[in-house]
């Protein structure tokens, strides 16, 4: 089994990244001054991590219980589960109050996905240079392929997910809380969950819904 592993980013969260996540201009001093402890404490312990598996499809198709999910892999020779985590250091990052709460949570969610893209990337580039990258996840699609679906992929990725520090509840939500998961690989047309899921709100819609 091929492993790919990323351990921390190039270059931290900025203020201003997380002043724009916030819809917020110009804050009061004190506000201000929040924000910039939590940017700068992030700075200095943050370390989100991403474990990528190169395993064949027939594996990945005998694992899987999803028929939706099965039918997607069968075009690919090999697929790519994978899960990445903002990391559980950000959690001792202090909030005093529901603002500060509210802005660390937001903070977490921009070094998931910073770590999202530099995972995608560095796989785009060794895996799928010639070719389509499509996504599939368990839990955003949940007549398709249900919460559930995260101890299959789990067995999937095997003992390599302990490098991450990504562990499931008895639900199967992932902790730390801001993490992620599902399978990379090449279809004859591109897939995203975004594609079949009517909510229109959510901040991290890739592409449009596709109503059937």
């Amino acid at each position: 089994m091929d492993i790919f592993y990323l351990e921390g980013l190039p270059a931290p969260v900025t203020k201003e990244e997380l002043y724009k996540a916030l819809h917020i201009g110009e804050a009061d001093s004190e506000t201000a001054k929040d924000i910039l402890r939590l940017v700068n404490g992030a700075a200095d312990i943050a370390l989100p991590k991403s474990i990528v598996c190169k395993v064949s499809a027939a594996h990945a198709i005998d694992t899987i219980s999803s028929e939706f999910v099965k039918n997607k892999l069968s075009v690919s020779m090999y697929v790519y589960p994978f899960a990445v985590t903002c990391g559980k250091e950000l959690d001792e990052l202090a909030a005093d109050d529901m603002f500060g709460t509210f802005a660390k949570d937001v903070l977490k969610e921009l070094y998931l996905r910073k770590m999202i893209s530099l995972t995608a990337d560095r796989i785009k580039n060794a895996c799928f240079s010639c070719s389509d990258m499509s996504c599939v996840s368990p839990g955003s699609l949940e007549s398709r392929w249900s919460i559930s679906g995260q101890a299959e992929l789990f067995r999937l990725i095997g003992s390599n997910i302990e490098k991450t520090g990504i562990t499931l509840t008895e639900s199967f939500l992932m902790l730390p809380e801001k993490s992620v998961s599902g399978i990379w690989y090449s279809d004859s047309e591109h897939f995203e969950n975004c594609m079949l899921c009517p909510r229109t709100d959510c901040p991290s819609r890739r592409c449009q819904y596709k109503e059937k």
